[in-house]
């Protein structure tokens, strides 16, 4: 989990990250494609709580890859 506080910074920071921030790490396509899969299998089975887990966790991986991301450029020093 990342600090409350850096939740808005990554919202404004995101919007100028480059596109290859994720689509260059290949371990983040495999586990955003299968999450997505189960997303769609989820919203098929109209399973309310598996949407909103995958949900969360897509939002939550990103944000936590691009902290990692930040936090090793030096941006937040």
């Amino acid at each position: 989990s990342f600090p409350t506080r850096r939740s808005s910074d990554l919202l404004h920071v995101a919007r100028y990250m480059p596109l290859t921030v994720y689509a260059a790490d290949p371990q983040w396509g495999a586990a955003a494609v299968h999450n997505h899969r189960q997303l769609v299998a989820a919203l098929r089975r109209r399973d309310t709580a598996a949407v909103v887990e995958h949900t969360n966790w897509q939002f939550t991986d990103g944000a936590r890859r691009l902290t990692e991301r930040l936090d090793s450029s030096g941006i937040w020093d």
